[in-house]
């Protein structure tokens, strides 16, 4: 078994982290990769519901494809920031492994906590297609 390098003394979110940071470097571009996706996920509705409720022109007869665009491009650039930053926290640079931060920890139990909640938010709407027996 793979012992951690962290030393003995440090601290358990020490420990958390630099286990973190020892997995394979394609495992962290997959956890970052799925937690994007799952944030994409959540965040798709919500950005369609506050966008066709306040900003989108019903009563226009004239309706671009970039309008109909922006919720889609304001959701993808949310997750490019997403991932961008699990990026620079979780994968590191080419020949690089990144520093042991707090802020990496916090993005990993956020991205689990967001791909919990867009299972949930799967299940839910498979539920909901159900038909009523």
């Amino acid at each position: 078994m793979k012992q951690s390098s962290a030393p003995a003394s440090a601290s358990p979110i020490s420990r958390a982290i630099t286990r973190i940071l020892g997995w394979p470097r394609f495992a962290r571009i997959v956890l970052v990769s799925l937690f994007t996706l799952a944030a994409a996920l959540l965040l798709q509705p919500v950005i369609d519901n506050i966008y066709l409720t306040y900003f989108f022109p019903w009563e226009s007869q004239i309706v671009t494809d970039f309008q109909r665009q922006i919720p889609s491009l304001i959701t993808a650039g949310i997750a490019l920031a997403i991932f961008a930053l699990g990026w620079w926290l979780l994968i590191g640079f080419a020949g690089t492994v990144p520093p042991p931060r707090m802020a990496a920890l916090i993005y990993f139990l956020a991205g689990i906590g967001i791909a919990v909640l867009a299972i949930a938010q799967i299940v839910a709407g498979l539920v909901s297609m159900m038909p009523a027996s």
